[in-house]
């Protein structure tokens, strides 16, 4: 299934969720916080649209990592400037987080003819983006910052299918449908999770540890499909447990 046709239907999904949850949000909607959250919908989605070029037209194993730590870098900077430091035991987490970020993002074997450095920075630049406006975006507000960025982001893709991406529009079917509702359920509940962490915890802490979500991905692809973990994905994966027992150090 096409890219842009699952990042289409899955944000559909995530923002009907967001929609059927907005009635029962006990918070109210601040100007403010839903401006950020449009923000980072965007930033999120041109992330999205450098990471996949990058992956097309460059080495997966050069772009997805530069854009894996770029991601993380962007907020931890932003939250030292804004004086959010996270002690002695979270910066050796955060030091320990940077080469696990790097090593279970590699991709072996995807050679492309150019390296794609110059994506997997613009991509990382705008994931970290996304991170910052997003914890601007948390606090009193609930759920309402996600509802305006999937909002957004849902017209913004619709909009490009009905200009030309016409195949876009055709609902996904069978076991892809079931894939693609997944998809876009635990997207919402991974931002929602984020958001909630970010309102209540150190920003240069809770994105490194979003950032880490890599080696849940290949710990995921050992687990279900078998797959064989390269020997830089394997120590990746255990800098990645080591930098979160450092962030759960009081």
């Amino acid at each position: 299934m096409d890219a842009g046709r699952t990042l289409l239907w899955g944000h559909l999904v995530g923002f009907l969720l967001l929609a059927a949850w907005a009635p029962f949000d006990p918070a109210a909607p601040a100007l403010s916080a839903m401006g950020a959250g449009v923000g980072a919908g965007l930033f999120g989605l041109g992330g999205l649209f450098f990471l996949y070029t990058g992956l097309a037209r460059g080495r997966a194993a050069v772009v997805a990592p530069t854009a894996a730590v770029v991601g993380a870098v962007v907020p931890v900077v932003f939250g030292v400037l804004a004086g959010d430091s996270p002690g002695l035991t979270g910066w050796i987490g955060v030091v320990v987080a940077m080469p696990a970020i790097y090593l279970v993002s590699r991709v072996d074997g995807l050679a492309r003819r150019a390296a794609g450095l110059g994506y997997g920075v613009a991509a990382g630049a705008l994931f970290g983006g996304y991170f910052v406006l997003l914890a601007l975006a948390s606090g009193e507000t609930g759920l309402w910052p996600l509802l305006a960025s999937r909002a957004v982001t849902t017209a913004l893709l619709a909009s490009v299918a009905v200009a030309g991406k016409r195949d876009w529009i055709r609902p996904p079917s069978g076991t892809t449908a079931g894939a693609v509702i997944g998809v876009g359920a635990l997207d919402v509940v991974g931002n929602i999770g984020y958001l909630l962490a970010a309102g209540v915890g150190n920003l240069v802490m809770v994105a490194v540890v979003a950032s880490l979500y890599p080696a849940v991905t290949v710990a995921l692809a050992r687990i279900v499909y078998d797959e064989s973990l390269s020997g830089p994905q394997l120590a990746g994966v255990m800098l990645a447990l080591a930098s979160v027992a450092c962030f759960s150090i009081p």
